[in-house]
């Protein structure tokens, strides 16, 4: 499909490659056009963003509903001004130490999967807490969730920058 332009040179017709690309297809077959392709791509980076917004703030409501709960867990198990100092140590304890061994983790592997893991640990250790029989095992539930906390605050960075590539920004 080319004709001849000045000097006797040969161009290539763009109107025909834009009539080929409306051209109705055979039954069965489907051509990908450009606005499909770019479509998932938005939506995954969208869905991205919510994702790591709500693991974010799962994480959030877990690490600061304790202070205002503290009063009323030590008169329900009878603990100390120590005690409850050290469940809220222990989440942060748990927290520092997987902050970066999870962006690491996030960087080695999917970030997806890591807060996907790591949001459900933190839940299921969350929930737990309501069924803990005395001090000690509420203490290893505030480390897991300050474990699994520090890798999902710790994704986010990973997951945004591989889903949202610079160039958008």
């Amino acid at each position: 499909m080319s004709k001849r332009g000045q000097g006797g040179k040969k161009h290539k017709d763009k109107s025909s490659n834009w009539q080929k690309a409306r051209m109705p297809q055979k039954k069965g077959r489907k051509r990908m056009s450009q606005e499909t392709s770019v479509k998932p791509q938005q939506s995954a980076k969208w869905l991205s963003l919510l994702a790591v917004t709500l693991a974010f703030t799962f994480t959030f409501l877990t690490r600061f509903i304790w202070s205002p709960l503290m009063t009323t867990v030590s008169q329900e198990f009878g603990l100390s001004v120590m005690q409850a100092g050290l469940y809220m140590s222990a989440f942060f304890a748990g927290y520092l130490i997987t902050q970066i061994p999870g962006g690491m983790m996030a960087d080695k592997l999917q970030p997806k999967w890591v807060l996907v893991v790591c949001t459900v640990l933190s839940g299921c250790a969350t929930a737990a807490m309501a069924l803990i029989p005395g001090y000690r095992l509420g203490l290893v539930l505030r480390i897991v969730t300050g474990a699994s906390s520090g890798c999902v605050m710790s994704t986010p960075c990973s997951a945004s920058c591989r889903s949202i590539p610079s160039h958008t920004i």
